[in-house]
């Protein structure tokens, strides 16, 4: 019988409550939720449910409100309010030698391959070890090969390393190979040697992602937090690898607020523009886009050059003029496939005991040069245009004249023009059934926005529009 919460002791009430609430979601959903002392109270004729932080408290309204409401009417008449409150210090995570599954309708993070991560593992008997990174050797930025093309790339790190806080986060944006991992690991390096900068780490968003699941399992937010929070700058690799995990996004953007507003430094690497990372939010995309978005572009020839000359010194391997030149001109811009090449060539050496010649480079890397005969077709330019801005091929033939679509479609008509010796009218048709004239427009226009060099219009991507222009060639050349 419903009963007034002045008539009955407010011990007495809370613990009807809680035997009612373990009766009504069974004895290992109550313990795993609200066994814990500070979970339930009751103050001021209210039934307060305390959370560690603001996703905890998300989720046990979102799962556990109707219960909670149902067993308040049982007991109380009026029923009394059920409020939510943050209580950081309070409440001890569930324990991960439990044997507990998650709610099942509980948001949780999403794996790589679209599934759903369970925080807890099914019928697991021994908590799950912790995945803290090995000590990692860092690359040094002493060795990073810039180019022409990434002048604006060293003008962010030199300051980040001269005025840390002053651009963060700064956001270093690229295709695989560019560099970006060199460049934020000898970021990191290079500040660990001032004595007067404090604390900063290198981490993947693998080991980023994995450290926060660790901690909901049992090892703690507070630890977690206090291992990330306290650093001076935090660098992250891979930052792609978050996306439509919304649980960690959801920490990463509290971590990047707290170390922002500390006036301390955060740098990200991703092979997409923030954007484009599926399942972001609005609030962390602009968090991120107020910082600085640094294109890394792909190593031009002259930077190939020095490259291939600095690993071929490195490796004791004298190449002669001709083969450097051979290996500039036609190896695409990814140092991972220049540093390849240069090890299939050394592992020539010693097994030949002799310097490959021009002829035997060429046979021994067919499958890492470029082709120049290769034909550029209509459909290779269409692909490396959906690549680089991010939208799909049905999308550039439809007839929206959306600001990032009807960009992209110009684009791919411009380079058409430039790359190939189709007609107008072929150029036109392929990209749905549009007149020659449409293909003139596009080609004027583009031409336009790179003279008046007001690339901002262009809203294919992040980057500017020559980077765009640049990284699609590059694309074409290698494929």
């Amino acid at each position: 019988m419903a009963q007034a919460i002045g008539q009955t002791d407010e011990g007495l009430l809370l613990r009807r409550i809680r035997e009612r609430l373990a009766a009504n979601l069974g004895k290992r959903i109550y313990e795993m939720w609200f066994a814990q002392p500070e979970r339930l109270e009751l103050r001021f004729g209210r039934l307060v449910v305390s959370g560690q932080n603001e996703f905890e408290i998300n989720r046990l309204r979102r799962n556990y409100d109707d219960a909670l409401q149902s067993v308040v009417r049982e007991f109380s008449f009026p029923p009394m309010a059920v409020d939510y409150e943050l209580n950081t210090a309070a409440i001890d995570p569930p324990s991960s030698s439990s044997t507990l599954p998650p709610p099942p309708d509980e948001t949780l993070p999403l794996s790589s391959n679209g599934n759903r991560l369970n925080l807890v593992e099914r019928g697991a008997t021994k908590p799950v070890a912790t995945t803290e990174p090995k000590r990692r050797r860092h690359q040094s930025l002493a060795d990073f090969v810039f180019g022409e093309s990434n002048e604006m790339l060293r003008a962010a790190l030199a300051q980040v390393t001269q005025q840390p806080g002053s651009c963060s986060p700064l956001i270093l944006v690229g295709p695989t190979g560019c560099g970006k991992t060199h460049a934020l690991s000898g970021l990191v390096a290079k500040m660990c040697e001032s004595s007067k900068f404090g604390r900063c780490a290198y981490f993947s968003a693998e080991e980023f992602t994995n450290s926060f699941l660790d901690a909901l399992r049992g090892s703690g937010l507070p630890s977690f937090r206090r291992k990330y929070r306290d650093l001076q700058m935090l660098a992250i690799d891979d930052f792609q690898f978050l996306g439509g995990k919304r649980a960690t996004l959801t920490e990463f953007q509290y971590t990047l607020d707290h170390l922002t507003r500390a006036g301390k430094q955060v740098v990200l690497a991703s092979d997409r523009p923030p954007s484009q990372i599926v399942g972001i939010g609005e609030e962390l995309l602009t968090r991120l886009t107020c910082g600085w978005v640094c294109s890394v572009i792909p190593l031009d020839t002259t930077a190939r050059r020095t490259l291939i000359e600095r690993g071929a010194a490195r490796r004791d391997l004298p190449l002669s003029d001709d083969v450097v030149h051979l290996l500039a001109q036609n190896l695409p811009g990814d140092a991972r496939r220049i540093q390849g090449a240069l090890n299939r060539l050394q592992a020539w050496q010693l097994c030949r005991r002799q310097v490959p010649s021009l002829r035997e480079t060429r046979e021994l890397l067919r499958d890492l040069l470029y082709t120049p005969t290769a034909r550029t077709t209509l459909a290779r330019i269409e692909q490396a245009v959906c690549d680089c801005c991010g939208v799909e091929a049905d999308e550039l033939h439809s007839e929206s004249r959306g600001r990032r679509i009807a960009a992209a479609r110009m684009l791919a008509m411009w380079l058409s023009r430039r790359h190939t010796s189709n007609a107008l009218a072929d150029i036109g048709r392929h990209f749905g059934g549009r007149s020659h004239s449409s293909v003139i427009a596009a080609q004027k226009k583009i031409d336009q926005w790179l003279k008046s060099e007001d690339e901002s219009l262009f809203a294919g991507t992040e980057g500017s529009l020559r980077d765009v222009i640049q990284q699609i060639e590059q694309r074409l050349k290698v494929g």
